[in-house]
């Protein structure tokens, strides 16, 4: 009887392996896609590109216009709504909607979007993105 129990238990092993093993397998050759598509004309936002980006608005912020995102750009201090992402490499920066002090004095990747200003944003560890060699992107949520 118990090798009965453990034959069924063995062949049951076996049969949720043969089925795992080929979906795992599948899963995991699969080509995850970075959140923007190659060539996607939102993918606008090259900080390190954009000259004014190279002068830090003191402390960990750094100041990058988005003019192709400029109708989003939030106007009211208690109302804000832009719904454009900053993204540093393949990773969302935030939290968006950050005070300006907080993004000069606390960095880690705050940043707001703000109008006439574009971007004011700190990178994630609070380098310099200009020369910490990660690029960096802004997208409307829709784009991804």
């Amino acid at each position: 009887m118990l090798h009965r129990q453990t034959r069924t238990v063995v062949a049951a092993a076996a049969a949720i392996y043969a089925i795992y093993l080929p979906a795992a397998l599948m899963l995991a050759s699969r080509e995850v896609p970075p959140p923007w598509p190659p060539g996607n004309p939102h993918r606008l936002l090259d900080i390190q590109r954009i000259p004014e980006a190279s002068l830090p608005n003191g402390g960990f912020a750094y100041v990058a216009k988005a003019y192709k995102f400029r109708a989003f750009e939030d106007t009211n201090a208690n109302a804000q709504k832009s719904p454009v992402m900053l993204y540093e490499n393949d990773k969302p920066l935030g939290p968006a909607h950050s005070v300006h002090y907080d993004v000069e004095s606390i960095g880690l990747g705050r940043y707001s979007h703000w109008n006439d200003l574009g971007f004011v944003f700190s990178a994630s560890d609070n380098s310099d993105p200009r020369a910490n060699g990660r690029a960096y992107f802004a997208l409307l949520p829709t784009d991804k």
